[in-house]
């Protein structure tokens, strides 16, 4: 499989399975926003996001 990739009307995404849209957008956005950033708490970012 490709990095993202639909299978069965259900999203694959960096090792996590049966994503809806909706999740698949948010654990991008967590990702990109590591990445940019370079933290490495992921539950940091998660927290800001909910929050």
């Amino acid at each position: 499989m490709d990095t993202v990739e639909e299978l069965n009307g259900t999203y694959f995404y960096d090792g996590t399975s049966n994503l809806s849209a909706g999740e698949l957008f948010f654990w991008i956005m967590i990702d990109e926003t590591l990445d940019h950033f370079g933290i490495t708490d992921i539950a940091a970012v998660t927290g800001i996001y909910l929050g």
